[in-house]
């Protein structure tokens, strides 16, 4: 996770034969992808989530004030 100029960097990897569910902290929208496997599924309270496929993914949004789960 990197966080820069009021944008988090979330990189992730999957392992083979792996489905996971990928949640981005958003303030509540959509965070940008840098793929083609990952499905949006909604938001739940300020996070964005996606279903994802193994191999490398990148999630990109704005910085958001900091929530416990």
């Amino acid at each position: 996770m990197d966080r820069k100029d009021g944008r988090l960097r979330l990189d992730v990897e999957i392992p083979p034969n792996t489905t996971v569910d990928v949640l981005v902290a958003t303030g509540g929208s959509a965070a940008q992808v840098d793929g083609y496997s990952e499905q949006f599924r909604g938001v739940r309270d300020d996070r964005a989530i996606y279903a994802v496929a193994s191999g490398r993914h990148t999630f990109t949004a704005r910085e958001t004030e900091r929530k416990a789960l």
